[in-house]
C-alpha cells in the first residue's frame, strides 16, 4: 500500500495483464526519476522538493514567433527554481531564442 501511494497508482483502466504490467512499469520508472531528481536537488543544496521545482518548470513555455517572414522559437523567462530543475536533471537551459 505504501508503494502504491508513492507511485500514485490510481484506478487502472487496462484490462489485459500486459497493459496493467506496462502501466505499473511506467509508474515505477516515473517514481525512480522523481527519487533521483529529489536526490540531485538535495545534493545541489536546493531547498525545495521535486514537486515545487516541477511546478516552476511547468511555467517554462516555448512560443512560436514570426518576425519579418522568419520563424523563431522563444522561451519564456525562468521563474522560481526552474534553473535548478534543469541543473538537477543535467539538461542545459534552452536558449532564449532559436531561429527555425
Amino acid at each position: 500500500r505504501e508503494l502504491k501511494d508513492q507511485l500514485e497508482l490510481g484506478p487502472i483502466y487496462h484490462w489485459t495483464e500486459p497493459r496493467v504490467r506496462a502501466h505499473v512499469a511506467v509508474c515505477f520508472l516515473a517514481f525512480l526519476l522523481e527519487v533521483e531528481l529529489e536526490r540531485r536537488l538535495k545534493e545541489l543544496g536546493v531547498g525545495a522538493s521535486f514537486r515545487e521545482v516541477l511546478s516552476d518548470l511547468k511555467r517554462v513555455k516555448a512560443v512560436h514567433l514570426e518576425v519579418k517572414g522568419k520563424q523563431y522559437l522563444a522561451r519564456t523567462e525562468l521563474s522560481g527554481r526552474a534553473y535548478q530543475g534543469f541543473r538537477a536533471a543535467g539538461v542545459a537551459v534552452p536558449p532564449r531564442v532559436v531561429a527555425l
